[in-house]
């Protein structure tokens, strides 16, 4: 089902491109900014604690969800895949945008081979 699923999203993709900036990273930006201005207290625990519910809470919440559609139809475990694997999908040509104290220098070393 994994290779049906990158096939779809790939189609998918084909058809109907994402608006990467709009739909993923600006709310994905607006979560990372929300934790931190919660979390970021400056050690490194603090940092764990921000980590863990920014990154594993979300993956685990969709987790639960896919073996709950998965139990119902594996039907639905497809498409929850095939959804997650589409807002996933980052196009090639979304590059991160430059911060504001970064160098020409430090943008070449970034993506230096």
């Amino acid at each position: 089902m994994s290779l049906l699923s990158l096939i779809a999203v790939f189609l998918i993709e084909q058809l109907q491109p994402l608006d990467y900036r709009r739909i993923i990273a600006e709310p994905l930006g607006a979560w990372a900014d929300f934790i931190e201005s919660r979390f970021n207290a400056g050690a490194f625990r603090h940092g764990v604690v921000a980590w863990c519910l920014a990154v594993l809470l979300p993956v685990i919440l969709v987790g639960g969800v896919y073996a709950a559609f998965y139990a119902l139809n594996p039907l639905f475990g497809l498409l929850l895949n095939i959804g997650v694997l589409y807002l996933g999908n980052r196009p090639a040509f979304a590059l991160p945008e430059r911060r504001a104290n970064q160098t020409p220098q430090d943008l070449e070393a970034e993506f230096a081979l």
